[in-house]
């Protein structure tokens, strides 16, 4: 296993006593904004990758990157008024009923909020991404992770989809994946000689592979027929991005799973609404040249594609909005307390289309 890696970004010295803590945190990826409410502006932000959360040390590992990041940033406990945390539904339990201000050693009077589930399997984390969109009719939403979640406006409600996935599209089940942070591998690419070449998101030593830089990868194999159809590597077991990193056979057939899983539920989706007028895309996958691989890859069509809004970290903001702006928070509440599971309606095509869509 990799060592937990953090890092931190401070954006500004001034700030007011009214600082909300905006918190992400999935089970392998702690991220924290600092949100002046006064100011309307974000002070700092922090992300740590390769953390291991889960239901039994969630509170305690969220205080400990909370209590550092307060540290590092030189912020005050008396300036903390809330925090508010997406996470999927078993860690997100755990948070609720166990973290307390005074784990941080803040104010007693400090609220902490954890934004609502959308379904049985759609965190909190979807929920944070739906809060940022604007509920018009004809809108879609695609969120990948863990699982893609596929949502709808219609009829003045969200009707929604969830498909769990193996982890290609955050990386989790990828050899050397890395949530899309500081240190990560987010672009890989042939040079004019032919050289496979890579970029790493902030220009630091890189720690591993974004679902991004992966997909790019899988692309570039396609491309000079180092894997087939089938998605088995014809003649070698790895694919070398640079000397320290590289894809391997069972991180092709992670890509290869979750790509056809994703595409069958999104064509399967997408058969029972007319055209959507908006489209907005989530996910550590989206960043960089990720929406122009998933469309190449078959997964999304291109037409949606075009015209996309699309944001790696879209949760953040949606958390942020909810802690500066009640009436967003109950909005969402509403918005969820509407939504519509139809997962079971698209069971029927699904099977026969995840079939078609395993070959390359």
């Amino acid at each position: 296993m990799n060592s937990p890696y953090t890092h931190h970004d401070k954006y500004r010295s001034e700030y007011s006593m009214d600082v909300v803590i905006a918190c992400d945190v999935t089970a392998s990826c702690v991220r924290i904004v600092f949100y002046d409410i006064a100011l309307s502006r974000r002070i700092a932000r922090s992300a740590a990758v390769f953390a291991d959360i889960n239901a039994e040390n969630a509170a305690t590992e969220l205080a400990k990157h909370i209590f550092v990041a307060m540290r590092e940033y030189g912020i005050p406990a008396s300036a903390i008024t809330k925090i508010g945390c997406c996470a999927p539904i078993d860690i997100a339990m755990a948070i609720e009923d166990e973290l307390s201000p005074t784990d941080m050693f803040l104010r007693p009077d400090a609220e902490i909020s954890v934004l609502p589930f959308v379904s049985a399997y759609a965190g909190g984390r979807f929920a944070a991404m739906l809060a940022t969109v604007p509920p018009k009719e004809g809108t879609f939403v695609a969120d990948f992770g863990s699982a893609l979640n596929l949502a709808y406006f219609t009829e003045g409600r969200f009707e929604i989809v969830t498909v769990q996935l193996s982890g290609a599209f955050d990386g989790t089940a990828l050899s050397e994946g890395i949530a899309y942070e500081f240190g990560a591998i987010d672009e890989v690419y042939r040079d004019e000689s032919g050289i496979v070449c890579y970029c790493v998101y902030g220009d630091e030593d890189s720690c591993g592979v974004s679902a991004s830089a992966a997909l790019d990868g899988i692309c570039l194999m396609l491309e000079k027929d180092i894997i087939d159809e089938d998605g088995i590597m014809t003649d070698r077991d790895q694919f070398y991005i640079g000397e320290d990193h590289c894809l391997l056979q069972r991180d092709v057939r992670a890509v290869q799973t979750d790509k056809a899983k994703a595409s069958a539920a999104i064509q399967c989706f997408l058969k029972r609404y007319p055209t959507p007028s908006e489209v907005y895309l989530t996910g550590d996958v989206t960043a960089c040249k990720g929406v122009e691989r998933l469309v190449q890859l078959g997964i999304l069509p291109k037409e949606l594609a075009e015209n996309a809004h699309f944001s790696p970290v879209s949760a953040e903001q949606g958390i942020i909005d909810c802690l500066s702006d009640e009436a967003k928070l109950s909005a969402l509440d509403k918005l969820i307390s509407s939504a519509a599971d139809v997962s079971n309606d698209i069971l029927d095509d699904f099977d026969d289309l995840y079939i078609t869509n395993l070959s390359f």
